[in-house]
Order: C-alpha cells, then sequence, then structure tokens
C-alpha cells in the first residue's frame, strides 16, 4: 500500500471521543449513586457502602464499553497510561492527569486481536467489573462498625485501606485468572491483559502488538509527559 493510499489516522478524533463519553460516564455514574444513595452518608458521619458500590459498577461497565467503541471503529489503547501533569502559575500546584494512548490498530492487530478467547475475556472482565465494586462495599461496611474515634481519622483510614484492597484486589484477580483457566495473555491494553487459549498458537509480527509474556500484569505502569 502506498503512503498516499494510507488510511487516515484519526487516532486524536477517536481519543476525544472516548474522552467525552468518559466525561459522560462519571457524571452518569454519580447521578446513579446519588438516586441510590443520596449524598453517600449516613447517620453520624459514616460513608453509605451502596454509593461507591452503584458508582462503581456503571463506572467500569460504561469504561468497558467505551473501550469496545474504539475497537469497533478500527482503533485500541496502548498498554500503558499516559500520566499528563499540568502546572497551574496561580496557585504554583500540579495536576495529573492519567489518560489512554489510542492508536490506529494495523491489519496485524487486528488479525491477533480477533484470536481472543471472546468468552473468557467477557467473563474476565464481568468479573472485574463486580469485584472492585463490592470489594469496595465491604471494607466501608466493615469500617463503618468501628466504635468511637474522630470521624475524620476513620474516614481517611477508610480511604486508604479502600485503595490497598482495590489495588490489591485487582493485582490479585489479575494473577489468578489467567491461571484458573489455562490462558495466554496476546497483549496489554490500557493496563488489562487480553486473553487467548493456550491451545492457540499465535505468531503475528506488529510493532503496536505487544504481547506480555510475563505472569504479573502492571496496571500502574505509566508514561510521564510534563506540560507547562
Amino acid at each position: 500500500m502506498t503512503k498516499n493510499n494510507m488510511p487516515t489516522d484519526h487516532s486524536h478524533s477517536v481519543s476525544f471521543l472516548w474522552s467525552v463519553l468518559q466525561v459522560l460516564n462519571f457524571f452518569w455514574s454519580l447521578g446513579m449513586a446519588e438516586a441510590f444513595a443520596g449524598n453517600g452518608s449516613l447517620t453520624g458521619g459514616a460513608i453509605d457502602p451502596r454509593w461507591p458500590v452503584v458508582f462503581l459498577l456503571n463506572y467500569l461497565f460504561f469504561r468497558t464499553i467505551n473501550y469496545g467503541i474504539c475497537h469497533l471503529l478500527g482503533y485500541h489503547a496502548e498498554p500503558k497510561v499516559d500520566e499528563i501533569k499540568v502546572y497551574n502559575r496561580e496557585d504554583l500546584t500540579t495536576r495529573s492527569l492519567f489518560l489512554p494512548t489510542i492508536v490506529r490498530s494495523t491489519t496485524a492487530y487486528r488479525r491477533k486481536y480477533q484470536a481472543r478467547a471472546r468468552i473468557m475475556q467477557l467473563i474476565f472482565e464481568t468479573g472485574f467489573i463486580l469485584l472492585i465494586p463490592f470489594l469496595t462495599g465491604a471494607v466501608i461496611w466493615v469500617t463503618n462498625w468501628i466504635p468511637g474515634g474522630d470521624n475524620t481519622i476513620r474516614l481517611i483510614f477508610q480511604f486508604i485501606l479502600v485503595l490497598s484492597a482495590g489495588y490489591c484486589g485487582a493485582k490479585g484477580y489479575y494473577w489468578l485468572f489467567p491461571r484458573v483457566f489455562s490462558l495466554n495473555t496476546l497483549f496489554i491494553e490500557h493496563g488489562q491483559p487480553i486473553f487467548a487459549h493456550k491451545r492457540v498458537g499465535i505468531d503475528v509480527p506488529s510493532q503496536d502488538s505487544k504481547p506480555a509474556k510475563s505472569s504479573y500484569y502492571s496496571t500502574d505502569s505509566i508514561v510521564k509527559k510534563h506540560r507547562k
């Protein structure tokens, strides 16, 4: 294929579409959580565990749908997530945004993607969408029973514990799932593995398909970009 006949790359437009969908996703999830659990507070300042469960269920579900839309358009997310740092000159602070890099899928990448274990991938993603919200809700529900003490300190403790439980839960799930179901990893998109059955032999060289032969999947691999 000559240079003039190469397909037009609309990765920036698809990235913008993904960002818009994610903003809508956030506000939809926020609205659903408030509809089911109000402002998320219980008597005595405790957090209503239903709030994060409803929010995360909606957010993670539509986040997965949004990445699926990118695939339907012929694009996919690269393995690592970009940290974009924006410096505010007014208050001299730096804020970070974590965004995926959306790129056009090559023919080799699409061919390899078609060899994924579709049913097992669906089970994996469904399990992840259910695991994180209910793990978060369970941690909050249990820690709400801690008697006495300063409420602010308890909220800080809950926040740290929820982050730790979510991180360890995701890591453990990523580690355990392919071992239980005898799966290989084709490649990783936005920190999450795409699986294939071990009996499927695939050898498709491609610059943008990056197989992860390691048994440990990194969700916190970050490429840093700095903007001022």
